[in-house]
C-alpha cells in the first residue's frame, strides 16, 4: 500500500513535470521563432546589401570606394546571421535535451516503483 501511494504520488509529479516541460517547450518555441525571424531579416538585409554592392561595382569606377564600405557592411551582416543561426541551433538542442532527459528520469523511476509494487 505504501508503494502504491508512492507510485501514485510519483505519477502526479510526472504529469506535473510534463506540463512544466510543455510550458518550457512553448517558451523555447517562441524564443526560437523570434530568432528565426531575426535570421530571416538579417538574411534579407544581407541579400539586399550584396545586391547594392553588385550594382555599385557595375557603376562608375568612382563608386568603387562606396562599394568597399558596403562590402564591409555585408560581411558584418553575414557574421550576425551566422551567430543568429548558431544561437537558434543551441536553443533547439537544449530544449530537446531537457525534454528527453527529464522524461527519461521519470520513466525509469516509474518503472522501478512498478517493479517494487509487483514484488
Amino acid at each position: 500500500e505504501k508503494i502504491e501511494r508512492e507510485l501514485e504520488n510519483y505519477k502526479g509529479k510526472y504529469e506535473e513535470t510534463k506540463k512544466l516541460l510543455s510550458s518550457s517547450r512553448d517558451k523555447n518555441k517562441k524564443k526560437s521563432g523570434k530568432l528565426e525571424e531575426k535570421c530571416k531579416t538579417l538574411k534579407l538585409s544581407l541579400d539586399e546589401c550584396r545586391a547594392r554592392c553588385a550594382s555599385l561595382e557595375v557603376s562608375l569606377s568612382t563608386s568603387k570606394s562606396k562599394c568597399n564600405v558596403k562590402e564591409q557592411k555585408c560581411e558584418e551582416l553575414g557574421s550576425s546571421l551566422h551567430t543568429c543561426k548558431i544561437k537558434l541551433a543551441q536553443i533547439k538542442r537544449m530544449n530537446e535535451d531537457c525534454q528527453n532527459q527529464n522524461l527519461r528520469q521519470f520513466e525509469i523511476k516509474s518503472c522501478e516503483l512498478e517493479k517494487k509494487l509487483k514484488e
